[in-house]
């Protein structure tokens, strides 16, 4: 650049040195003409030097932008980086604190830990009947884990076997028997009474006793006893010995109900009118039903005889709602059109409203039943959650109010309006077809009527 103003000042310079000097004195007018070239020559060699420069310029702005962006960027992430290392520095320190703590709480020796494993031992070991003896001062260390060792690995071959053991359980009646006791591992057990009239399988009874359980097998139990081993045993697989297990009976099905609370009585009460609705229905299209084809037959074999009153008499008998609607045409059948068309329409909307009973209302309840199981679900999961609120979820029992209400009124709410949608769209399906027999029929005697009196 600095190259660049050098020849521009050099250029501008040379006019004005060439004018201090005296001036040669010309010959003629024609010396003056090499002058005025060369300062063109100046000006048009500066135009082009300046618009060099503005684009030397131009350049130079945008490679300082460009450098300042990354000179930004590069900024950003050398911050960035003294930002990780600075948090990478404060964890090791942390962490070498931490190591400092633990050094100096941990025991000078490996004694404090050997006697506390002892201790642990010793507690466990005699819930299964081994009492390790008390560990003295004296007393060498290693004997002592050596001897923990040998009475855990026994202890735990023998709950990994089928053994047997004198003790006594509760029969089903709740009466005390005292026998033998065959423990399968830690998994289940049968208890044989001394007579062996009382045997089966255990189950816990609470405070460590136990039970015979309702659905025991004695067989089993009595095998186990005899020092035979089944090839297939029913036991019940007990998890812990100090929880009593109910046995109580299953759940009738008016308790079942009861769990979902009132909406589940409500939803039952909508199925049974359901039902009732159903059962009113399909009654009175059966009646209206009839044989409609045979109907046909014998009215149009009456027709073309030309008995038009015995044929209108054998429709009024058939107590269908085709034989209603052809025994109120067929008499009417010489008046006009008209006449006929309007006769046709009020006997056709008579009868399907005796037809259409009970329709929309079966239908409703089948829409109206699962959106209650819905209600009642989302009334049971409220219910649960504000016992969660009130006393957390330490104590599954708490919860299971809550939650039988929503499950139970979802099944019922199902349970009822599968079979009412099932059933109301197979009446409406057998009321559309008796409709359409009706009008089948009725077109049929206006066409022979038609026909007879072109014959005529």
């Amino acid at each position: 650049m600095s190259t660049v103003f050098a020849l521009v000042a050099a250029l501008f310079s040379a006019p004005a040195l060439a004018q201090d000097e005296p001036a040669p004195k010309a010959a003629n007018a024609d010396l003056a003409a090499p002058d005025t070239s060369l300062q063109e020559a100046y000006q048009r060699e500066f135009a082009f030097l300046a618009g060099l420069k503005k684009q030397l310029e131009q350049r130079l702005g945008r490679v300082q932008r460009t450098n300042s962006s990354e000179q930004a960027n590069l900024s950003a992430e050398i911050d960035a980086f003294e930002t990780t290392l600075l948090n990478r520095e404060d964890r090791v320190e942390s962490l070498r604190e931490q190591l400092t703590l633990a050094r100096e709480q941990s025991p000078a020796d490996d004694r404090e830990l050997v006697e506390a494993t002892l201790a642990q031992a010793t507690a466990t070991l005699t819930d299964y009947g081994v009492e390790l003896p008390e560990l003295k001062e004296t007393d060498d260390r290693g004997e002592a884990v050596k001897k923990m060792v040998d009475e855990s690995l026994a202890v735990l071959g023998k709950l990994s076997s089928i053994y047997e053991t004198d003790g006594s359980f509760f029969s089903k009646e709740g009466t005390k028997a005292d026998g033998k006791i065959v423990y399968v591992g830690r998994v289940g057990a049968y208890g044989v009474s001394a007579d062996g009239s009382v045997a089966g399988a255990l189950a816990p009874a609470g405070g460590g006793k136990l039970k015979v359980w309702k659905d025991a097998d004695g067989e089993t139990a009595r095998a186990l006893g005899g020092g035979q081993r089944p090839t297939q045993l029913s036991l019940f697989v007990i998890e812990n010995m100090n929880t009593q297990v109910d046995d109580g009976e299953g759940q009738t099905i008016f308790e079942h109900i009861d769990s979902g609370g009132a909406i589940a009585w409500i939803i039952m009460a909508l199925g049974a009118v359901g039902l009732v609705l159903s059962g009113i229905r399909a009654f009175m299209l059966f009646r209206s039903s009839g044989n409609t084809d045979k109907l046909e037959t014998e009215v149009g074999d009456l027709m073309r005889k030309g008995q038009y009153a015995q044929a209108a008499t054998r429709a009024a008998d058939d107590n269908s709602s085709a034989g209603r609607v052809l025994g109120a045409v067929i008499p009417s059948l010489d008046q006009g059109v008209d006449d006929v068309e309007d006769l046709v329409s009020e006997n056709l909307l008579s009868e399907n409203r005796r037809i259409e009973t009970f329709a929309a209302a079966i239908l409703v309840i089948a829409a109206v039943a699962p959106l209650l199981g819905l209600l009642g679900t989302v009334t049971g999961m409220i219910s649960t959650f504000d016992v969660i609120t009130k006393y957390g979820t330490g104590d599954p029992k708490m919860l299971s109010g809550g939650i039988s209400t929503a499950l139970v009124t979802t099944e019922l709410g199902l349970v009822v309006a599968i079979p009412t949608l099932l059933i109301g769209n197979m009446l409406k399906g057998w009321g559309d077809g008796i409709e359409a027999a009706i009008e089948h029929a009725v077109l049929r005697v206006i066409n022979i009527h038609k026909d007879s009196a072109r014959a005529k």
